[in-house]
């Protein structure tokens, strides 16, 4: 089985093509994931091939009842383990074409990729939603200048509920600088 093992991870890192990091930890989730579907499979027919009346249909046998349920039960479990992490590493190089695309890095710089903007982000944060939260914070300056303008017509309350978000928004901003990198 091994030679059989090392062609499904030479086939799987062909067409799924992990650059290093989380992309082969969930690379790896989907090798194991891949080599236990072949595995149920192959005890299923193990199951089927060892059946003491070749009249019975080995389905129907009540002898291999738990036996089928295990493997199918093992099965559920690797299949759902095995598209949930294709879907993960999907959404990571995605991800990171994205970037690439939006931000293309900027090779004149002495500063490496990983740590020129948004680049030096992790992978897991999404791109779009750190471009809208970017949109949103220029939307937010927008209407503080607006309320800084005398004839902008800003209440007192508004100009209260927009100094209150600026202080959640500085302390986001703050806490976030200071959380070590993992």
């Amino acid at each position: 089985l091994e030679p059989k093992f090392e062609q499904l991870r030479e086939q799987l890192l062909d067409s799924l093509k992990p650059g290093g990091g989380i992309q082969d930890v969930l690379f790896e989730e989907i090798l194991a994931a891949s080599w236990n579907l072949i595995r149920a499979q192959i005890a299923e027919v193990q199951v089927y091939e060892r059946q003491d009346d070749p009249n019975i249909d080995p389905l129907v046998d009540d002898k291999n009842e738990a036996k089928l349920k295990r493997i199918r039960q093992f099965y559920r479990s690797n299949y759902t383990a095995r598209e949930t992490a294709i879907k993960r590493l999907s959404e990571v190089q995605t991800e990171i074409r994205a970037r690439l695309q939006a931000f293309p890095p900027d090779a004149a710089s002495a500063t490496p990729l990983s740590q020129q903007h948004p680049h030096s982000l992790s992978v897991l944060a999404r791109l779009r939603d750190v471009v809208k939260a970017m949109k949103d914070t220029e939307a937010f300056k927008a209407t503080l200048a607006a309320k800084n303008e005398p004839n902008s017509g800003a209440t007192t309350e508004q100009q209260q509920q927009i100094a209150a978000l600026l202080a959640a928004l500085r302390a986001r901003v703050a806490q976030s600088e200071t959380k070590p990198n993992s």
